[in-house]
């Protein structure tokens, strides 16, 4: 019996080694899909880059900011010097009332 579940098992790890030996290839090779397969490489990529999250910037709210824009923070506290960053994410905090009013901007700073 133990022989023939090692036989099964040596028979699958044939199979699966077949399967990974045999090479796809894409039957477009023109260079145009060349650049196409590119450029989504690099837009996936870039995507990927801005999901990572580099932490969040409190600051007063600026209008012309939007997600995806590139950003310089200095910061003498943090240790940042024109540190490059994308943003990632916006959020506006309009507090009226209250002891204190609060208008201020919260940005999800991603890698660039």
């Amino acid at each position: 019996m133990q022989d023939i579940e090692a036989a099964i098992v040596e028979l699958k790890a044939k199979a699966v080694q077949q399967q990974f030996d045999t090479t796809f290839v894409d039957g477009d090779t023109s260079s145009n899909a060349k650049a196409r397969a590119a450029a989504r490489a690099n837009a996936v990529l870039c995507r990927s880059r801005l999901a990572l999250a580099r932490g969040e910037l409190t600051a007063r709210p600026h209008p012309g900011l939007e997600v995806g824009d590139a950003i310089a923070v200095t910061s003498a506290r943090a240790g940042l010097a024109a540190e490059r960053f994308r943003v990632a994410g916006l959020r506006l905090r309009y507090v009226r009332g209250g002891p204190r009013a609060v208008y201020e901007q919260r940005i999800a700073l991603g890698a660039t």
